[in-house]
């Protein structure tokens, strides 16, 4: 599950792929897996751009879903319903993970590169 309007991003892919979710000037909230301060995430958020921290979840995502709060949840498919259905898959893993962990042969393939701030004009955010 995920709190509602948030995004997943690992704390090392935070500040490579923030700017791709977030414009300069929204407000963020952080939701860590340990309680602590946003001191360091927060810096280097600001260096690209993202400098409206507004706080943390100190409970984090099972603190929230504990606390009786809505929580959302992506569905699923089995392979046999998509392979009725045929939907388009796009992989989005890097170079390396595409080849070496395999994926699914129709599968289209495009690496979501990190941006450091700079999206070069190509807007292909995810809209919550």
């Amino acid at each position: 599950g995920h709190i509602p309007g948030s995004y997943g991003v690992w704390s090392d892919g935070l500040v490579p792929f923030a700017p791709w979710v977030a414009d300069a000037g929204t407000p963020l909230y952080l939701v860590l897996d340990r309680p602590g301060e946003p001191g360091p995430l927060a810096d280097a958020l600001g260096a690209v751009g993202l400098d409206q921290v507004k706080g943390i979840l100190a409970s984090g995502f099972e603190g929230w879903r504990d606390a009786g709060m809505t929580v959302d949840r992506l569905g699923t498919t089995s392979a046999e319903e998509g392979r009725r259905t045929s939907p388009r898959v796009l992989d989005v893993r890097d170079d390396t993970e595409y080849e070496s962990d395999g994926h699914i042969p129709e599968a289209s393939h495009l690496f979501v590169r990190p941006s450091h701030g700079d999206r070069a004009g190509v807007d292909v955010r995810l809209h919550a």
